[in-house]
């Protein structure tokens, strides 16, 4: 599992994949922090695009609880080394 904080890989089988968010606004970036009482803003990997440069870091089964409530861009976790997107 990616471990963002960190900046390396690192196994976190208990708490599931860790989801990372991309919007097209900061603004939206924040309503969804709200929306799911948690999570981390980051800046976006390099490996993926954003129009506002800003990221939610969350577990994945946390985004999912709360898909309806967000405005994103993309979403990806990361899986076998490489992220992959999520279509949601």
């Amino acid at each position: 599992m990616f471990c963002f904080s960190q900046g390396r890989e690192r196994r976190m089988e208990d708490k599931g994949r860790e989801a990372v968010i991309t919007f097209s606004s900061h603004y939206d970036a924040v309503k969804a922090k709200r929306a799911l009482k948690g999570g981390k803003l980051v800046p976006v990997p390099r490996a993926l695009s954003s129009s506002c440069g800003t990221a939610l870091l969350c577990m994945e089964k946390e985004y999912l609880e709360h898909v309806g409530e967000i405005r994103k861009e993309s979403v990806y976790v990361w899986e076998d080394g490489k992220w992959l997107g999520l279509h949601h």
